[in-house]
């Protein structure tokens, strides 16, 4: 039994400001390309950081379950439990939490689908020069299966200190803009570099445990900076050739970029049946996730 990808959307449009809006485009054309019934999803969480005015509550989560209008309310009378909506914040990294909940609630068989959003955005809504995540939005649809593909094999790892973390956060010494449409985020001169070094142990750690085949595994992972996923396979050995990478087209893709480039890849046909798919995420902590996947 496993969890499995039924589909993927990413939400690009420069025009949209929003990180809700971006995530419920991105969940729209997921589920439209997924071609089910809206009625089936039970489970929906959010992975985004950064959000529109820099709101707390409700969670992120909901606005995109009434967006995309998944059994938002609980009435006795109708012929579907309502969906339960959640935010599962772990920087570029939640993505691989969200997934872990999803296969662990699938196994209680209560649930049909449970679909991940994703979503960063400056707060003021604009293209605020200091911001250093792209506006963008990504949705992955997943169900559950009872052969031997899906995820397996999780596994998370925590730097033991926090100096080279990136802190976003609302600096209220600032009055000059009101707090809504304020955020402070500080990057480490050194932060790119450490979280590669992290990023790549981890990779090998991971790779070394569960005895996977460096050359025929596929690796997809997060984009920080140019050519990140690269470097690290080329640190840790790894032979693939198909490592998608957009940072000079979005940017740091951030909560969305896992998603993104997998979507990229299986639209473009870059896996086959059996292929070994290794994510790898990273992001403030600094904190890393790694997972494997059996297309």
């Amino acid at each position: 039994m496993a969890t499995i990808i039924k589909a993927t959307g990413i939400s690009t449009d420069k025009s949209i400001k929003s990180s809700n809006q971006h995530a419920i485009e991105a969940g729209r054309q997921c589920i439209e390309d997924a071609g089910i019934d809206i009625n089936h999803i039970d489970l929906i969480i959010n992975v985004g950081i950064y959000r529109d005015e820099n709101m707390l509550e409700p969670a992120m989560a909901a606005f995109a379950q009434k967006g995309l209008n998944i059994k938002p309310d609980y009435t006795k009378s109708q012929p579907f439990n309502a969906a339960f909506s959640l935010d599962m914040m772990n920087s570029a990294c939640g993505i691989i939490n969200a997934i872990q909940t999803a296969d662990a609630v699938f196994k209680s068989r209560k649930i049909k689908y449970a679909l991940i959003v994703s979503s960063d955005a400056h707060p003021s809504n604009t293209d605020h020069k200091g911001f250093p995540y792209a506006t963008i939005g990504g949705a992955m649809l997943l169900e559950h299966t009872d052969d031997n593909k899906g995820f397996h094999d999780f596994s998370f790892n925590h730097s033991p200190t926090t100096d080279q973390s990136v802190k976003g956060y609302l600096d209220f010494n600032n009055l000059s803009e009101p707090a809504k449409e304020r955020l402070t985020v500080d990057m480490p001169g050194d932060y790119k570099n450490q979280l590669l070094k992290y990023s790549s142990e981890s990779a090998e750690e991971y790779l070394t445990r569960f005895n996977i085949n460096r050359k025929t595994v596929k690796l997809v992972s997060v984009q920080p900076e140019l050519n990140f996923g690269r470097k690290i396979a080329d640190i840790v050995n790894i032979k693939d050739d198909s490592i998608m990478d957009h940072y000079e087209q979005y940017g740091d893709a951030h909560s969305s970029a896992i998603t993104m480039n997998y979507h990229h890849l299986s639209k473009e046909n870059s896996f086959k049946s059996d292929d070994t798919i290794l994510f790898l995420a990273a992001g403030a902590g600094i904190t890393t996730a790694c997972v494997s996947y059996t297309v």
